[in-house]
């Protein structure tokens, strides 16, 4: 079955919401680093151990969410089910960013439950082949080359 142009739409913003993730990831990561490097940070704020805390746990949600968004976009570009999963999965997320990732997401959730791109999704089952049966052994023959009388 060829692959649907919308299927790749998907693929794209799986992608793209992945990179963003990345991106986000890099600016955690400035801001932890800063936090560790600059000792008088640690009073202000959520303390000591709430700021760490929370940007580490921020750190780690955007690691999950560019890994669920890099395999979703992989999954659907391979036409796989678990990838149209994944990308139910990462467009219910995208409800969350107002109001751009908010009609993505609503419009992904509604392409990808209609009957097409769930068809595109379903294994592709390959009909096997009985195997030949093995060849009959050939009947003896006698020293002489003449088969034997029965």
């Amino acid at each position: 079955m060829k692959r649907p142009d919308l299927v790749v739409l998907v693929a794209v913003w799986n992608f793209l919401s992945a990179f963003v993730a990345l991106i986000g990831l890099l600016f955690v990561a400035f801001a932890l680093t800063a936090r560790v490097s600059d000792p008088w940070s640690w009073q202000r704020d959520l303390g000591p151990a709430g700021s760490f805390f929370l940007l580490v746990m921020l750190l780690l949600v955007l690691i999950v969410y560019c890994g669920v968004a890099l395999a979703a976009g992989l999954g659907v570009l391979r036409g796989r089910e678990w990838g149209r999963i994944l990308a139910l999965v990462q467009a219910v997320l995208s409800l969350f960013s107002f109001p751009f990732g908010t009609t993505v997401g609503v419009l992904i959730l509604v392409y990808l439950m209609r009957a097409e791109a769930k068809a595109f999704f379903e294994p592709v089952v390959v009909p096997v082949a009985a195997p030949a049966p093995p060849p009959q052994a050939a009947p003896p023959e006698d020293l002489d080359g003449t088969p034997p009388i029965t």
